[in-house]
C-alpha cells in the first residue's frame, strides 16, 4: 500500500503520514462515519494531505474536479468573481466540513475558486474512491445526499438573508448560526471563521457596516469582542434582532 503523502498547493512533499494516521483523520469526518474500518483503510488509498497557507489556491474555476475535500483544520474560503476584480465570498468552510462535492458529483469542472484563508490542514479523496463507497455503501450514499440537501437549504437560507434582510439581521442571525454550529451553550464564544473583510463579503455587506453593526451589538450589550473572540452575553435578545 502506498503511504498517502502532506502535499502543499504545489504539489510538494513536505512530510509522510502513515495509513493508520489517515484513517484516523478520515474516520473523524461526520460524512464517513458509517464506514467499516475496511472501508476507511480502502479509502485511505485514494487520499492525501495538503497543508496550506494563507492565500493559497486549491483550484480555481475552470479546473476539472477529481477529489473531494475535507477541511481537518483552519478554514477555506469559497469565492467566485469577475475580471473586474470584483469578489464575493460564498461560503467559508472550517474544521470537519467538505468542499467540491457538486461539481464532483457531476463530473463537470469548478465553477468556483477554493483559498486558504490561513494555514490550513485539508484531506483531498480521490473521486475514485469516493465512487467506490457511493457505489457500495448506500448508508454511505444517503449521508452524502442528506448532506446536499442540508447545503441546499443553507443556501436558500443565505439568499433570503442577503435580499430582505437588513444589517443588523443578517449579522445577528450570522452569530446565532455560527454559535449553534459550535454546539455550545446559551452563554457561548465564538470565532469568526475569517478576518473581518471576508464574513462582510459573506454577508454581502462592507466591511465598515459590519464593524458598525458588531459595535452596536456592543452597545446594546448583547456581545462582548475579545481579541478575536464574540462573547455572546444575550441569545435570547440576539435572535430577536435577527427577526
Amino acid at each position: 500500500m502506498i503511504s498517502p503523502k502532506i502535499l502543499n498547493p504545489n504539489s510538494r512533499i513536505i512530510s509522510h503520514k502513515s495509513s493508520n494516521e489517515i484513517c484516523k483523520l478520515l474516520s473523524k469526518q461526520p460524512l464517513f462515519w458509517c464506514l467499516s474500518h475496511e472501508q476507511v483503510l480502502k479509502l485511505s488509498c485514494y487520499s492525501n494531505l495538503i497543508r496550506g497557507k494563507r492565500g493559497g489556491v486549491i483550484y480555481q474555476s475552470g479546473d476539472m474536479c477529481n477529489h473531494l475535500y475535507f477541511v481537518v483544520y483552519g478554514t477555506v474560503k469559497i469565492s467566485i468573481s469577475k475580471e473586474s476584480g470584483i469578489e464575493k465570498v460564498i461560503e467559508l468552510v472550517g474544521e470537519n466540513s467538505f468542499f467540491g462535492e457538486a461539481a464532483l458529483l457531476l463530473k463537470m469542472p469548478h465553477q468556483n475558486m477554493a483559498q486558504f484563508v490561513q494555514d490550513t490542514l485539508i484531506l483531498k479523496v480521490a473521486s475514485e474512491g469516493i465512487n467506490e463507497i457511493f457505489n457500495k455503501s448506500q448508508e454511505f450514499s444517503i449521508g452524502l445526499i442528506d448532506c446536499l440537501a442540508y447545503r441546499q437549504i443553507k443556501l436558500m437560507k443565505s439568499i433570503e438573508r442577503i435580499s430582505i434582510e437588513s444589517a443588523l439581521q443578517r449579522v445577528a442571525n450570522y452569530l446565532v448560526d455560527l454559535s449553534n454550529e459550535s454546539g455550545d451553550s446559551l452563554m457561548s464564544s465564538i470565532k469568526l471563521p475569517a478576518n473581518k473583510s471576508l464574513v462582510a463579503s459573506f454577508l454581502c455587506l462592507a466591511p465598515e457596516t459590519f464593524s458598525r453593526v458588531l459595535k452596536k451589538l456592543i452597545n446594546l450589550k448583547l456581545i462582548k469582542v475579545e481579541n478575536k473572540e464574540i462573547k455572546i452575553l444575550d441569545m435570547k435578545e440576539l435572535i430577536k434582532k435577527g427577526m
